[in-house]
């Protein structure tokens, strides 16, 4: 397939007279997509951990959910976990009633989540248990990346812009004409994939297994469409 053809004009004007004339633009143009994917196995886990509590007294509420939050850092701390790959959220409370129609009040339900960065994947099980045994109740969350993501990315765009050329390369060979120079290049932000098998952490599963990261890359490319050279 060609791709697309691009006809457009150009505008010469004369100083003289002051007339303006319209040129056709005869350039021909081919545009292909290349698209690469770069796997390899994570080894920095980002983990959100959650916590709620509801009682009749705000305080109480958010007593409990400090106090969980707190052995889970406690946790991350003997897990080796540095302080700044800890982050601990805000308190948020709220009153809880028993339906929709708020007409009899439960209590206030104080909710707060941490952030722990993982980065030794070994220790992910440790932390998960941990963190249940803690009192951890919500938002179980596991981000799966690499310390070399950008290179990743950058190994995964250079392969696209290859398979890219190739394509054209084949094209235009097919067609008996010549690749000219580039007239356009579309970056397309594809974002890292994470393929891992997740342990459910409140089933019996032992292990997170945490499988391959694979970052994508997508970039078109408009080469000039060129006639062949005269042999």
């Amino acid at each position: 397939m060609l791709g697309s053809v691009v006809i457009g004009v150009a505008l010469v004007s004369s100083g003289v007279n002051g007339q303006v004339m319209i040129v056709p633009d005869t350039s021909r143009v081919i545009h292909v997509t290349g698209r690469s994917s770069v796997s390899v196995t994570p080894d920095i886990a980002t983990v959100e951990l959650g916590v709620f509590a509801v009682d009749p007294a705000a305080k109480k509420a958010k007593v409990v959910v400090d106090q969980t939050i707190g052995r889970i850092v406690q946790l991350a701390r003997e897990l080796q976990v540095a302080e700044t790959d800890l982050i601990t959220g805000a308190v948020n409370i709220e009153p809880r009633y028993a339906d929709e129609h708020e007409a009899k009040m439960l209590g206030y339900q104080a909710t707060r989540t941490v952030t722990v960065v993982l980065r030794d994947i070994g220790k992910l099980d440790a932390l998960l248990d941990g963190a249940v045994a803690a009192g951890a109740n919500r938002n179980f969350e596991v981000k799966l990346t690499s310390s070399n993501q950008e290179q990743l990315r950058q190994q995964a765009l250079e392969a696209a812009v290859d398979a890219a050329k190739a394509q054209a390369q084949a094209i235009v060979q097919r067609l008996g004409a010549r690749l000219g120079p580039v007239r356009a290049i579309d970056l397309e932000k594809a974002p890292a994939s994470t393929l891992y098998s997740a342990t459910d952490v409140m089933t019996k599963v032992p292990r997170f297994l945490p499988g391959d990261i694979r970052v994508d890359a997508e970039v078109g490319l408009t080469f000039t469409l060129e006639d062949a050279l005269a042999k």
